[in-house]
């Protein structure tokens, strides 16, 4: 029993290791990482969703008013489902673990959109949007061009307003 217990703290210990190397690799660019530990740079996940609507919510662990709004949120991916919205989710959280943790709580942490801004303090989209408080949302449109730096939240109605108009969609 003591081995086993041996064997998982090596196995944190290695893993916590691991997320260092990916925080450290990761603080020059506006860069993120997914679920699967894949690096990504903000910029090319917006080129690759180029053709769709792209609502970027910005949330943390910590962030009771975030969290809150992961239902209204996941309500509207399904109602947007067969639209070409893309619903991308982006934790500031300082601790990659945390952001591991709720992800899973939240039921996103397979999700295909779902990331850790790993420098979003020190980075240049954090200024451009004024990314100051959280939560915060971003609007992009089909030509990944960023239409509102402080979009509604996932519970305001207002944001189906605004997402049916820039799908054309009449009320």
């Amino acid at each position: 029993m003591i081995e086993n217990s041996d064997n998982e703290y090596k196995n944190q210990i290695e893993a916590m290791v691991e997320d260092q190397h990916l925080i450290t690799s990761l603080k020059s660019e506006t860069s993120v990482i997914d679920s699967r530990k894949e690096k990504f740079i903000f910029d090319s996940i917006i080129k690759k969703l180029n053709g769709n609507i792209v609502y970027v919510d910005f949330w943390a662990s910590w962030c009771l008013p975030c969290r809150s709004e992961m239902l209204p949120s996941k309500r509207l991916r399904i109602k947007y489902s067969k639209d070409s919205i893309k619903f991308v989710y982006m934790s500031i959280d300082k601790d990659i673990s945390a952001w591991r943790n709720a992800s899973a709580q939240e039921n996103i942490n397979n999700y295909q959109y779902n990331y850790w801004f790993s420098n979003f303090d020190s980075s240049i989209l954090a200024k451009k949007i004024k990314l100051i408080t959280i939560p915060h949302y971003i609007l992009i449109n089909k030509e990944s061009k960023i239409v509102d730096t402080d979009a509604p939240r996932p519970s305001d109605p207002k944001l189906i307003l605004i997402l049916d108009k820039l799908l054309n969609k009449k009320n």
